[in-house]
C-alpha cells in the first residue's frame, strides 16, 4: 500500500505477493511540503546527542 502524507491511498494490492507502482506528482508533493513543515519542527538538538 502507498499512502500520501493526508492519508489517501495512492496504490495497493490485494491479497497476494507483488508490487505497485504509482506515479508522483512532484508538484504537488512541493506544495504538501510546504503545508506541513516537518523540518521546521525537528529537535535537531535533542537528536545529536
Amino acid at each position: 500500500m502507498i499512502v500520501d502524507p493526508w492519508g489517501q491511498i495512492s496504490g495497493e494490492l490485494a491479497d497476494e505477493i507483488g508490487s505497485v507502482c504509482v506515479d508522483v506528482d512532484l508538484a504537488s508533493n512541493k506544495a504538501i511540503r510546504s503545508k506541513m513543515p516537518v523540518l521546521q519542527h525537528a529537535r535537531l538538538q535533542c537528536a545529536m546527542k
